[in-house]
């Protein structure tokens, strides 16, 4: 049980939107979409809304190699976790003069630090920003459930323009409407509750069901961090196992939904075809009835007329269905083969780069332990060589993005491998960065001794497990904080 500093209402399953406590919804918000330019420099403050009265939030803006760099400084808030109910975390949002919203990341608050700069970045050139509070952070549209904005700039250079927002969505289900008085102070660890909320609300959207197999990862996931935890209070793992334990928990409610509304439009398709075969046996029906007498006859043949006029508007229908069928199915197939004659190119130039298998997660590349200094993260020049001719694919291949994971052997203290594992990954990133490769399309981690590929107990299986793997995929990445 996790307790925070004012009472507590304990509501039943209710799923996202009906709160009682539920504030009449913001209909809608007055932005002010700054003009930044290149070059410039801009600072100004957020404007906290009721439910975080006395949070301090500063954002400073740069454009910095093609991209919007944005720093979010906050003082004395509260985790999202204390409004309760389904509220797990913050997110930050861009919103430019069209309304046209975009995901920038999870404002992480943490309880043991009042005050803390987060990074993130946006393509868009003019925007507003905006915090909201969610249930979890890849959602795709801002709820109701408005924390901060921002106001506008003292520097005259910085001009703006008023923005009426409306596009929210859902409330979602919480306990407290402000957190005037609220504060947390468990005990237990901020990132395991919010683990245990969202996964809690994969199980109500059905994510058992839909998503089985991630959503049992995600249960894996948390029980891992509440031992580890428990055990010996590592923080850092903790937090690691807790945070994959949401994004699994995350990836299942998306799955969830999609699924769920595929099996709607199903149902609908199939009444639709069951009133159609309805709609024919009553044709064939009033045929049948014409011939009986002549004035029953002149009675059925508007229905007849009408019923045959219905039927044929529908084989027409399914004509144009057919043909327009066809001519997506003959688009999907050139679309097929185009992406098999790109995948052969890209395989055989990463070859030429590294060692390069295929896997369900995408292509990986092995970078031996040979092209690191021994004991240390930088990169040799024979590694530098080949990360810079695979930066040189990913400028081309754009829709690529890059997973960075650092491996050691068992050789040496647990915690030193992780963290030379998770340097040497962050070498890699950083030097792609330096080539070209945006960041937000790359992400660092290391695992230290936990997924050897080979057996410790042999030198020979030692050396394989000392590595860089580059996993290429064109599934996105979370928007994550830069550090």
């Amino acid at each position: 049980m996790y307790r925070f500093s004012s009472t507590v209402l304990i509501f039943g399953l209710m799923g996202l939107i009906g709160s009682p406590l539920m504030a009449a919804p913001p209909a809608e918000v007055e932005l002010r979409v700054i003009n930044f330019r290149e070059g410039q420099k801009v600072e100004f403050q957020m404007v906290p809304s009721q439910r975080v009265p006395g949070s301090l939030l500063t954002a400073k803006v740069e454009f910095q190699e093609g991209q919007h760099r944005i720093e979010i400084s906050y003082n004395h808030m509260q985790p999202a976790v204390v409004f309760g109910g389904d509220i797990s975390c913050y997110v930050l949002w861009a919103v430019n003069r069209e309304g046209t919203y975009e995901n920038l990341g999870e404002l992480w608050v943490r309880p043991e630090k009042r005050k803390h700069t987060m990074g993130y970045s946006t393509g868009l050139r003019n925007f507003a920003l905006l915090v909201t509070a969610e249930p979890y952070y890849l959602v795709r549209r801002p709820s109701e459930m408005v924390i901060t904005y921002n106001g506008d700039s003292q520097d005259p250079r910085a001009r703006s323009t008023p923005l009426t927002f409306s596009d929210f969505g859902p409330m979602p289900r919480h306990e407290h409407e402000t957190l005037a008085t609220a504060r947390y102070d468990s005990e237990a660890p901020l990132d395991i509750l919010q683990a245990e909320r969202v996964y809690e609300l994969a199980g109500r959207l059905g994510a058992g069901q839909y998503a089985r197999d991630i959503y049992q990862q995600a249960d894996i996931r948390l029980q891992q961090a509440r031992q580890m935890s428990k055990s010996s209070g590592a923080k850092k793992g903790t937090q690691e196992f807790a945070r994959r334990s949401v994004a699994n928990s995350t990836d299942a409610i998306q799955i969830s939904v999609r699924r769920q509304q595929a099996a709607e439009l199903e149902e609908a398709i199939n009444q639709q075809l069951a009133e159609m075969d309805q709609m024919k046996k009553r044709a064939v029906a009033a045929e049948a009835d014409a011939s009986r007498t002549r004035e029953e006859a002149n009675r059925a043949e508007a229905a007849v007329r009408a019923s045959r006029t219905e039927l044929e508007r529908m084989q027409r229908d399914k004509a144009v269905i057919a043909t327009e069928r066809a001519v997506l199915e003959s688009v999907m197939a050139a679309l097929r083969r185009e992406k098999g004659v790109l995948e052969g190119r890209l395989q055989y130039a990463l070859s030429r780069v590294a060692d390069t298998r295929e896997s369900a997660r995408g292509y990986i590349l092995n970078l031996p332990d040979i092209l690191f200094d021994i004991g240390k993260a930088s990169l040799k020049p024979e590694a530098r060589e080949r990360i810079a001719k695979l930066a040189g694919i990913l400028l081309i291949m754009q829709e690529q993005n890059l997973q960075v994971e650092g491996h050691t052997d068992s050789t040496g203290n647990y915690e030193y491998n992780l963290s030379l594992s998770e340097d040497r990954a962050q070498s890699v990133v950083n030097f792609m960065a330096q080539h070209g490769v945006q960041h937000n399309r790359m992400r660092a981690t290391g695992y230290g001794v936990n997924r050897p590929l080979s057996d410790n107990a042999t030198a020979e299986g030692r050396r394989k497990n000392r590595r860089v793997e580059i996993i290429l995929s064109e599934n996105e990445l979370a928007a994550t904080a830069l550090r």
